[in-house]
């Protein structure tokens, strides 16, 4: 049905009357991470929370992408973002701002493994609920992996489309340049 957390029963004084998961998500308020050890998709959308030139160095080394060809990214998006319609590039791009930001509203995806949100008990509804979060939740990572796919095929094109998605709320026509 799903994953249960490694060492969940290894306390002998534990009431197995409840149990937490744990993430299927980056865990970003405790975990250490590189991002050359990450899914692009998800290094791309950490520019728009992070901000941090680290990120852009990481593009430029491993895509040749220079900070100076986009636009700069606003701190916040734009108040319609996330009430636009999920079709096609807008969905992906909404859905790894959403992983990242740990907002998709699946618990086996905004839950942090440093702070255990929810207990849950061993009830029939909890575990088919449990059990059919965990597989939307595969469904949304698989999302993660057609963005990196996309990413892989026109760094520069994707980028361009989440800044001006996150900016504005929608995906600006980009015009490529001869020889690009």
């Amino acid at each position: 049905m799903f994953p249960l957390l490694s060492g969940w029963n290894e306390d002998p004084e534990a009431e197995f009357e409840n149990f937490n998961i744990f993430s299927l998500n980056l865990d970003l308020c405790c975990e250490d991470f590189d991002y050359e050890n990450l899914r692009v998709s998800y290094v791309a959308a950490l520019l728009f929370f992070f901000q941090d030139e680290e990120i852009w160095e990481y593009f430029a080394k491993n895509y040749k992408i220079n900070k100076r060809d986009f636009p700069n990214i606003n701190e916040r998006p734009d108040e319609k973002l996330w009430d636009i319609e999920r079709t096609d590039k807008q969905g992906l791009y909404l859905n790894i701002f959403e992983l990242v930001d740990h907002s998709t509203g699946n618990p086996w995806l905004d839950t942090t493994n440093c702070r255990y949100g929810e207990c849950y008990a061993w009830d029939e509804e909890t575990l088919e609920f449990l059990t059919q979060s965990y597989k939307d939740a595969q469904e949304i990572l698989e999302k993660a992996a057609l963005l990196d796919e996309m990413i892989e095929a026109d760094q520069k094109l994707v980028l361009l489309e989440m800044i001006s998605l996150w900016n504005k709320g929608r995906i600006e026509q980009v015009r490529k340049r001869r020889g690009e």
